[in-house]
Formats: structure tokens, C-alpha cells, sequence
């Protein structure tokens, strides 16, 4: 990408006015080094950052439901960023018929995309309520319409006070959709906090009476599911040819990867 196409991504203010949450750091702010990330960021796409089919089956992934809100993001949103990510994310949630608690307009999660994380992690059962739910990520397939991404503050070139927050919106995982559309950032160097649509809860993979942790799945036997205020967190994988263990046995994660036999 030439750094004029980086500038039509994120000539912005980051400003928090009447409402207005900007989303992306404006490029003449950003340092030597950080436009030089972008270049490499843009440039790197052999890694991809995504959700797997296999992680968003065995999370109860509500296919119908994203489609929509990927629809409703596409038609809502405008062809250039007015630092509103997160006003517009919420208003596309919204009109896919998602009940949005009133902590999503609060000061402590209410002003910033990044806020979006927060409330998620600190308020798990009002996001099973919303009917999302936390998706594991890996470099793995394209993202699915109608995931959610959340990027903390100051990644991938996003505003180092409010972060981002946008919706996939086409079928090809290509294009997200906030208050503009604009293209997806898939690299090592850019991981956002995904969000799925939830559907029924897999009785045989429930999180009730269970403590936080992970725990090997019944449906698939070479993954674990996550456990989390007595609901579903995510999922992660064994490499080929290994199992998880007894189904609803628990999990053993170290740094991050699940341990298998």
C-alpha cells in the first residue's frame, strides 16, 4: 500500500466531542517508525489473522444472525471514517436486532472502541446476553461476515486513545464496516479481539456448574473449549494427529496453546 492509501485510511482527529469517537490516528501524527510498521503491515499478508471454520462450529456460531449484522454494517456505514467507529458498530448492532445493555453508554465502557474489550472481559455475562461471544484467532481462514473486531489502542496505526472497532462486512472477509468501509488489516502485527454472533449453547459442551478454565470438547476431540462467569469463551486446537482427553475433563493451557496427547 503507498502511504497515500495509508493517509485516505486514517486522516482523522482523535478527538471525543458531542459523541464523535475518532478511531484512527491522523498520519502526520504518527512517528518515522510507525509508518514504516504500516508499510510493512500492509505488505505482509501471507500471515493471516483469523478465525477457523472449525473454532466458530464449535463455538455456537449464529451464521444467520452475523449475515445480518455484516449486511446492516455494509449499508450503514459511509465511504470515509468521521471518527464514529464505535457509535456506528453500535448503531449496525442495533439494527440486526442485538439488545445493547446500558453499560455500552456508560463512561467506563462507553467512550472508546477499545472500551468494547472491557466491558466484554469485565462484563461477560451482559455479553452472552447481547448474544456475543469472545472467537478464537489464529492465522487461519478469511474472517467470517459479521465478526466483530475490536483493536486495542495504538495498534495497527488505529488511535492510540480510542483504538478501533468495525464490523466484517462482505463475503470474501475482505472489507469491514464502522462508520466507513474500509479494508480488513489481516497480519501478525495486527491481532484485534474477535467477536462473534451466539446461538444455542452445545448442551454437550456447556459451561454450567463449571469453574473458569478450558475444558476438552465431546463434539471434537483434538480441541478444548473456555469457560468464563459460567459461559463460553472460545475454543483452542491440538496440532494433527493428537486428542484433547476425556470429554468435559479439564484442559491444560501453556503459553497459550493447548496441551494434547
Amino acid at each position: 500500500m503507498q502511504l497515500a492509501r495509508v493517509a485516505a485510511v486514517l486522516v482523522s482527529q482523535a478527538i471525543v466531542t458531542l459523541g464523535l469517537v475518532a478511531c484512527v490516528t491522523p498520519l502526520d501524527e504518527l512517528t518515522e517508525d510507525e509508518r514504516r510498521e504500516l508499510a510493512e503491515t500492509d505488505e505482509d499478508l501471507a500471515g493471516e489473522i483469523a478465525v477457523s471454520r472449525q473454532a466458530l462450529k464449535d463455538c455456537d456460531y449464529d451464521k444467520a444472525k452475523a449475515t445480518v449484522l455484516g449486511d446492516k454494517a455494509r449499508s450503514g456505514s459511509g465511504a470515509r471514517s468521521q471518527s464514529r467507529c464505535y457509535n456506528y458498530v453500535k448503531r449496525h448492532l442495533r439494527s440486526a436486532g442485538f439488545t445493547l445493555p446500558s453499560e455500552l453508554s456508560s463512561m467506563a465502557y462507553g467512550n472508546s472502541a477499545a472500551d468494547f474489550i472491557k466491558f466484554a472481559n469485565h462484563k461477560p455475562a451482559q455479553l452472552a446476553a447481547m448474544k456475543l461471544q469472545p472467537v478464537s484467532a489464529g492465522v487461519a481462514e478469511k474472517l467470517p461476515k459479521g465478526v466483530v473486531m475490536v483493536w486495542p489502542r495504538g495498534t495497527c496505526g488505529y488511535s492510540k486513545k480510542h483504538g478501533h472497532i468495525e464490523v466484517v462486512c462482505n463475503d470474501d472477509g475482505t472489507q469491514a464496516c464502522s462508520d466507513f468501509k474500509g479494508r480488513v488489516r489481516r497480519s501478525p502485527k495486527c491481532v484485534p479481539t474477535l467477536y462473534a454472533p451466539k446461538g444455542t449453547c452445545t448442551p454437550a459442551d456447556s459451561c454450567d456448574g463449571k469453574a473458569d478454565g478450558y475444558y476438552c470438547s465431546s463434539i471434537n476431540t483434538a480441541s478444548a473449549y473456555g469457560c468464563r462467569g459460567g459461559q463460553r469463551v472460545g475454543a483452542s486446537y491440538c496440532s494433527a494427529g493428537k486428542k484433547c482427553g476425556t470429554a468435559g475433563s479439564k484442559a491444560t493451557l501453556s503459553g497459550g496453546t493447548l496441551q494434547c496427547k
